[in-house]
C-alpha cells in the first residue's frame, strides 16, 4: 500500500497533479538557490545606517569565549531589548567558522524551510478538495512565495526578523496537531513543549512578534481548554508550554530579575503610551497596513497603478477566499487570529515608514486567501483565470527585482562581498593602516574591517577614520543603493564614487580598487 502511494506520487496520471508537482519542485529549487546558494555571496554584511549584523557578528564570536548574551537585539521604537534567543538560533551555524556567511546562512535555511512548511500547511488547509487540487494549490503557494523578493532579500543577511514566517507556520501547524490529533498524552505533552519553545523564539525575533504572539498563545490555549474540557488533564497542557517558554527564556529572566525588570518596564511603558497616543481614526485606518502589503511584496512599485492594483487584489482575494470556507478551520482560525491581533497592534505604530520587515507575520496572508479563492467551487472560472493571471504578474514583478539583486551578487557590476573583502585584507601587509572614513557612530566599534581582520585574516590591521599618507584605502567599484521608502528593499546598483585620488594602484580586483594614499 505504501509502495502504491509512492508510485502514485512519482508517476501521477492527473494533469493538474503533474502541474502541482512541477510547481512544488520549482519552488524548492528556486528557494534553495535564492536562500541557500546565494547567501554564500554575502554582499549585505555592512549596509544601512546601523550595522546591526556586524554588531551581532561580534556577539556570536563572544559566545565562543564564554560571553553569553542575556538580551537580544535593541528595538529603536521604545528603547528596549528583545529576548536573546535569535542569537542562540544563529550561533550553531558559526561552528563552520567565523565568516559572516555562516551567520547569514541561518536565515537562509529558515527561509527555505518556510517554503516547505507553507506548502504543507496549504495542503492541510484544504481537506475538502480532491488530492490533485490540493497538490496544485500547495504548489502555487510554494512557488509564488519562493519568488517574493523582499523575503529573499532579508533572508540573505543576518537580520533578526527573518525567521518569523518559519516559526509562525510551525506554531500554527503544532496547534493544528494539538487540536485535531488523537495522539497519546505523552505525545501531546511533547507538542506543547515544542509550542512553548517556538513561542519563546518568536517573541525574540521582533517587536511585532513580541507584542502579538503571547496574545495569540493565550487565546488559542483558552480555546483548546474549552474544546478539550471533557478530557482529563488536557487543561494542564498549555501550562506545560508556558513552563517551556520561560525555561527557554531563562537567561533573559535572569538579567531581568537582577535589573528589577528594567527592560520589561520599558516594554510595558511603550504599550501603554502608544495606545494612549494613537487616535481612534488611526486605529480604524489600520487596514491600510494590510492593503500596502500588495504594493510592498506582491506588485512592487510606487506608481498609482501598483497602489490600486495591489489594494483591489488584496481586498478581492481576502473576501472571495472567505466565502463559504469549508477547509481546516483550526489552521485558518489560528492564522486569522494572528493577523487581526497584528493589525490591531500595528495601529499603535508611530514610525514614518512601516517596512515589510514589520509585516512578516502577515507576509503570506494574501497567498493563503488566494489559494482559498482558487479552491472555492462557488467562485466563477473566469474570476479564477483572472486571479491566476495576476499571480503570474506578481511572480514576474518579483523575479524582476530578484534578478537585480542577484546581479549585485553575480553580474558584471557585482557589489563587493564579504569574501572579496577578506581576500583584499589578506593581501594588505600586516600591521598596515586602512583608511576608513565611515568609521564613525556605531561603526567606531562595529565595522566589517575590524571584524574580518580580528577573526579571519588576523593581520593586526589598524582601521582608522583619520586618513594619512601611506594608509591603504579600499574603494568598491559598485554599491547597492537601497532608499528608505515604504517599498524597501527595492534596490539599484550604482558606480561608487572615488573619495581619494589614486596614487600607485596596489590592487585591482573585480569588485574594488585598493591603493595607498599619497597625501
Amino acid at each position: 500500500m505504501v509502495l502504491a502511494k509512492i508510485n502514485k506520487i512519482i508517476h501521477p496520471t492527473n494533469q493538474l497533479e503533474v502541474i502541482g508537482l512541477i510547481l512544488i519542485a520549482l519552488g524548492i529549487l528556486f528557494g534553495f538557490f535564492t536562500r541557500i546558494i546565494a547567501v554564500f555571496t554575502y554582499n549585505t554584511f555592512d549596509i544601512g545606517p546601523d550595522p546591526d549584523q556586524i554588531r551581532d557578528a561580534f556577539i556570536y564570536m563572544g559566545i565562543w569565549s564564554g560571553k553569553f548574551p542575556h538580551l537580544g537585539p535593541w528595538a529603536s521604537q521604545g528603547n528596549y531589548y528583545l529576548p536573546p534567543l535569535y542569537y542562540y538560533l544563529v550561533f550553531p551555524f558559526t561552528i563552520f567558522g567565523p565568516n559572516p556567511v555562516y551567520q547569514a546562512l541561518a536565515n537562509g535555511v529558515f527561509s527555505f524551510l518556510s517554503i516547505l512548511l507553507l506548502m504543507y500547511l496549504v495542503y492541510l488547509l484544504l481537506p475538502n478538495l480532491a488530492r490533485d487540487q490540493r497538490i496544485f494549490l500547495a504548489g502555487v503557494a510554494g512557488f509564488w512565495y519562493s519568488t517574493i523578493f523582499p523575503e529573499i532579500f532579508i533572508s540573505n543577511f543576518n537580520f533578526n526578523p527573518s525567521p518569523t514566517p518559519f516559526f509562525l507556520l510551525l506554531f500554527v501547524l503544532l496547534y493544528n496537531y494539538q487540536m485535531t490529533s488523537q495522539a497519546s498524552l505523552p505525545k501531546q505533552v511533547i507538542a506543547w513543549i515544542a509550542s512553548g519553545i517556538v513561542l519563546a523564539i518568536l517573541v525574540s525575533l521582533h517587536s511585532s512578534t513580541l507584542f502579538v504572539m503571547p496574545v495569540v498563545f493565550i487565546i488559542t490555549s483558552l480555546w483548546f481548554i474549552y474544546q478539550k474540557r471533557q478530557d482529563k488533564y488536557h487543561f494542564l497542557l498549555p501550562i506545560v508550554a508556558v513552563i517551556a517558554t520561560n525555561l527557554a527564556l531563562l537567561l533573559y529572566w535572569k538579567i531581568e530579575i537582577a535589573s528589577n525588570f528594567n527592560n520589561s518596564r520599558k516594554i510595558r511603558q511603550l504599550i501603554t503610551s502608544s495606545s494612549e497616543q494613537t487616535s481612534l481614526w488611526s486605529k480604524l485606518l489600520v487596514i491600510k497596513d494590510y492593503l500596502e502589503l500588495g504594493q510592498q511584496a506582491y506588485f512592487i512599485g510606487e506608481s498609482s497603478l501598483s497602489v490600486w492594483l495591489s489594494a483591489i487584489f488584496i481586498v478581492a482575494v481576502t473576501l472571495l477566499g472567505l466565502i463559504k470556507f469549508k477547509g481546516n478551520q483550526v489552521i485558518l482560525g489560528c492564522l486569522m487570529l494572528t493577523w487581526l491581533i497584528f493589525l490591531y497592534a500595528a495601529a499603535n505604530f508611530q514610525g514614518q515608514y512601516f517596512f515589510i520587515t514589520y509585516k512578516l507575520l502577515i507576509l503570506f496572508a494574501p497567498i493563503i486567501f488566494t489559494v482559498l479563492t482558487l479552491g472555492n467551487q462557488f467562485i466563477p472560472k473566469v474570476v479564477k483565470l483572472i486571479i491566476i493571471g495576476l499571480i503570474v504578474l506578481s511572480i514576474s514583478i518579483n523575479l524582476h527585482h530578484t534578478s537585480k539583486y542577484l546581479a549585485s551578487k553575480y553580474g558584471q557590476h557585482r557589489v563587493m562581498a564579504v569574501n572579496d573583502v577578506v581576500n583584499i585584507l589578506a593581501a594588505i601587509p600586516p600591521e598596515s593602516r586602512i583608511c576608513y572614513p565611515e568609521k564613525t557612530g556605531k561603526r567606531e566599534v562595529h565595522n566589517q574591517y575590524d571584524y574580518l581582520d580580528t577573526y579571519i585574516t588576523k593581520r593586526n590591521l589598524i582601521i582608522t577614520p583619520d586618513c594619512q599618507q601611506g594608509d591603504y584605502y579600499i574603494s568598491a567599484k559598485y554599491k547597492l543603493v537601497i532608499p528608505l521608502t515604504n517599498i524597501w528593499p527595492v534596490l539599484e546598483i550604482e558606480e561608487n564614487n572615488i573619495l581619494f585620488e589614486q596614487a600607485n594602484l596596489f590592487l585591482d580586483t573585480s569588485t574594488a580598487y585598493v591603493y595607498p594614499l599619497d597625501k
